[in-house]
């Protein structure tokens, strides 16, 4: 893998979250320096909404609605698609700015309560009519 070639000890310190336990969630996020989200193809991420809220610097493919929220270099680092390489340069970027990560984190999370704020209403009147239209008890 070119990011373990990359990053001598970076494999070992590579976590994939696969808890559905939102304790574990919660403080798997706040442990995180970094949170990488490589996809190919998403609508709007739930975990993005997650992992901005609780503070790491974000690495993000925009695919689909991302860039909607997300904007290269105030509130997160944008990852080229199918790209090792993307993932690497940007990771070799934090290291070498990690004081600036700080800020663009604060935004993410600025822009992110802002957003929910502004529309926690209609999302959740959107939730009640979709579970109430497949019929769930």
């Amino acid at each position: 893998m070119y990011i373990c070639k990359t990053f001598k000890s970076f494999c070992s310190i590579v976590t994939d979250l696969v808890s559905t336990d939102k304790a574990s969630i919660k403080n798997h996020y706040l442990k995180i320096d970094i949170y990488i989200l490589p996809s190919y193809h998403e609508g709007f991420p739930s975990v993005l909404y997650e992992s901005v809220l609780l503070g790491p610097p974000v690495l993000t493919t925009f695919v689909s609605t991302i860039p909607y929220l997300m904007k290269d270099g105030l509130n997160c680092y944008k990852l080229n698609v199918k790209d090792v390489n993307s993932i690497a340069q940007q990771i070799q970027l934090l290291i070498s700015n990690y004081s600036e990560n700080g800020q663009v984190a604060i935004n993410a999370t600025k822009t992110f309560s802002t957003y929910l704020t502004s529309h926690s209403r209609s999302q959740s009147n959107l939730l009640s009519k979709t579970i109430n239209a497949a019929n769930y008890k």
